[in-house]
C-alpha cells in the first residue's frame, strides 16, 4: 500500500464530495476505484496481440532504381538538385 498526498481542483473535489455522499462510500474508496479504471484503460494490448497492415500495389518503379538516392533525386528534381 502506498500512502500519498493529493490535491484536487476545486471542482474535482466538489464532485468526489458529492459522490461520497450519494454512494456512501469514502473519497478513498472514490480514488482508487477511479484510478484502476485509469490505469486499466492504459494497459497495453498483452503480449500476442496480432496486427496487420494491408499492402497497396503502387505499379513499376518510375524511375529504374532507387538504389543511388543522388540519381533519383536529380531524376525527380532535375540535374540542379542539391
Amino acid at each position: 500500500m502506498m500512502r500519498t498526498t493529493v490535491t484536487l481542483e476545486e471542482d474535482v473535489a466538489k464532485a468526489l464530495a458529492r459522490i461520497a455522499k450519494d454512494e456512501g462510500l469514502s473519497p478513498k474508496e472514490i480514488i482508487n476505484t477511479a484510478v484502476r479504471e485509469f490505469v486499466g484503460r492504459r494497459r497495453r494490448k498483452p503480449a500476442g496481440t496480432v496486427y496487420a497492415t494491408s499492402t497497396v500495389d503502387l505499379g513499376a518503379c518510375l524511375i529504374g532504381s532507387l538504389d543511388d538516392v543522388q540519381e533519383a533525386i536529380a531524376l525527380a528534381e532535375g540535374d540542379d538538385a542539391r
